[in-house]
């Protein structure tokens, strides 16, 4: 049976991708929802149905009683000092219009684990002190299981890896890089476990979810099996028609001494600063956009320093969750899925061309 499936926030760049593969793949009957219908020539070009979610309380909810899975990509993008009560009227008014018995999966993203830019391998905090935005998405998490057990709605908490494809800026970057250079240099090992993951990856897991074959919680979803830094970038590669030569430099520090100097000192007063922007600053709404005002002035006037070559990054390890994906997600299989959407999303666009008729100018 096709699950019945609305995707709330479909406008979002994930969302819209999710969208676009359960359409072209045929995996489900979904309608994309968006607060208004500046989306709705993307969502008509690639056939699939787009409403505006109703304001009304009422007319929302006989709007999504139709739906096996509701599916939110909601995220506020107000200060953040005000982003936990943008969140929560959002979470409690969309429950409110949730019939008992619906599945309900909420976005979040690894960052909710409590990671660090530091950090080279994931970990989680107990804490919600290590950024602003794991701070949201937790509260996030909490919020929407608290309001699923009191409207008896099944709540699924997805924790994004990196989210990869062809129509997302993660995808558009590596595409330049490894386009544009003979040589690319990859901080870690080939063989270390890079947390990515694909559209169809995120697909899938939603799929699973819609078929009942797991229990509420919180998941991790990235690709799986987990990929390899050499696997990333050999797709990429194969994807753009690389012949880059892509170098894995290990773990060892190629620093200065000066440079870890200054290196130490910053991850000294970075160990800190979520904590001073959760517990302090978040609660305190002019003292925190004064500090953010100076923040962003000092970093403009601050002088460049010199760099060495660029060196890629990834967040490596293994998730401290249950991890869903695509079970058919390797890198040949993804390669050709994307293909496929991308041609999709090409024709679509080709087809939604419209010339306007000269204008005749009056006798």
């Amino acid at each position: 049976m096709i699950p019945r499936i609305a995707i709330i926030s479909a406008s979002s760049q994930v969302g819209a991708s999710t969208a676009l593969y359960l359409r072209v793949f045929k995996k489900a009957n979904l309608i994309a929802y968006s607060r208004t219908a500046y989306p709705a020539p993307f969502f008509d070009a690639m056939g699939i149905p787009h409403r505006i979610l109703p304001i009304d309380r009422d007319a929302q909810r006989e709007e999504l009683a139709q739906f096996d899975l509701v599916v939110d990509f909601s995220v506020p993008h107000a200060e953040f000092w005000e982003n936990k009560a943008i969140l929560r009227a959002h979470l409690t008014g969309l429950f409110e219009s949730l019939r008992p018995g619906t599945l309900f999966i909420s976005m979040s993203t690894q960052n909710a684990f409590g990671f660090r830019d530091n950090d080279v391998f994931i970990r989680k905090r107990l804490t919600d002190w290590a950024s602003p935005y794991c701070s949201l998405k937790r509260h996030g998490e909490r919020l929407a299981r608290r309001l699923g057990r009191k409207r008896r709605v099944q709540v699924f908490n997805f924790r994004l890896s990196q989210v990869h494809g062809f129509l997302q800026s993660v995808s558009h970057r590596f595409c330049e890089e490894i386009s544009g250079s003979k040589s690319l240099m990859v901080a870690g090992l080939a063989t270390d476990r890079v947390n990515t993951m694909f559209i169809s990856d995120l697909g899938e897991a939603i799929l699973q979810i819609a078929s009942g074959q797991l229990r509420p919680g919180n998941y991790s979803v990235l690709s799986v099996p987990q990929w390899t830094q050499e696997q990333l970038y050999r797709y990429y590669q194969d994807w753009c028609r690389s012949d880059c030569d892509v170098v894995f430099i290990g773990h060892k520090s190629r620093s200065t001494l000066a440079a870890r100097g200054i290196s130490h000192l910053a991850r000294a007063v970075e160990k800190h600063r979520g904590f001073i922007d959760v517990a302090i600053l978040q609660r305190l709404p002019r003292i925190a956009a004064r500090a953010k005002g100076i923040h962003r002035i000092r970093s403009f006037t601050r002088q460049p320093a010199t760099q060495g070559p660029v060196v890629h990054r990834n967040l490596l390890g293994k998730p401290p969750l249950p991890i869903l994906g695509d079970p058919r997600g390797s890198p040949t299989s993804v390669l050709v899925r994307e293909r496929r959407m991308e041609e999709t999303w090409l024709s679509a666009l080709g087809s939604a061309v419209h010339y306007s008729p000269p204008l005749t100018s009056e006798a």
